[in-house]
């Protein structure tokens, strides 16, 4: 979203974006037109002239109706994000208030880094309290010291990942501030961040398996 408020009136932007809508537009049109051959093949034999239609007609088993109209959704989802993301003014108070959660709160999330030697200290801490409870609750499994650091390692990064430990919560809290929600609280502005790394976590995994 950063680059839509700094390139928004940019010739380049326009032209990109105005590229995409035309794809998208291409396959809305050329999905709806396969549709119409599954509704009426003798009237719309499609598949007689048109290598497409003739790939989704010989695979229409598969290929039904239903799949067509899922990826006819995904098109128009596709020209609605662009219109809703892309297309509008960013000095829109709902586009500065996803600005405002998504951008701003990310950078400020960066901006809040502790020092190295506090984090260290927060992991310790959390790993003594945790192989306490640990000793108090599996007692046997506790005698089995490599088995059960690894064991409360591995909760003290996740547990470290999602409370934000790598942060000066003091000064994320009272100083990096978001703009429109000043005063919202630390966890509220936690679960927008989670959120958002993993959808990046996520789309990395897609763009790496479309590639394979």
């Amino acid at each position: 979203m950063k680059h839509i408020v700094d390139e928004y009136d940019s010739h380049q932007y326009r032209l990109i974006h105005s590229i995409d809508i035309i794809l998208f537009l291409y396959w809305f049109i050329r999905l709806s037109i396969l549709l119409l051959m599954y509704l009426d093949s003798e009237k719309y034999p499609l598949f007689q002239y048109e290598y497409g239609a003739a790939y989704f007609w010989q695979y229409r088993q598969i290929l039904n109706k239903f799949f067509l109209i899922i990826l006819i959704f995904f098109a128009l989802i596709g020209l609605l994000g662009i219109r809703t993301f892309f297309l509008q003014h960013s000095d829109q108070l709902s586009f500065q208030l996803l600005y405002d959660c998504i951008v701003f709160n990310t950078d400020q999330y960066w901006n809040s880094f502790d020092t190295q030697e506090n984090f260290t200290i927060k992991q310790s801490e959390r790993f003594r309290q945790y192989r306490q409870q640990f000793d108090r609750n599996h007692r046997y499994l506790s005698m089995i010291n490599p088995l059960a650091d690894r064991l409360i390692s591995f909760r003290v990064w996740f547990d470290s990942w999602l409370q934000m430990d790598r942060i000066d919560r003091n000064l994320f809290q009272q100083h990096n501030r978001m703009r429109l929600f000043q005063h919202s609280p630390i966890e509220g502005r936690n679960r927008v961040l989670l959120f958002i790394f993993l959808s990046d976590y996520f789309s990395i995994f897609l763009h790496i398996l479309s590639g394979l």
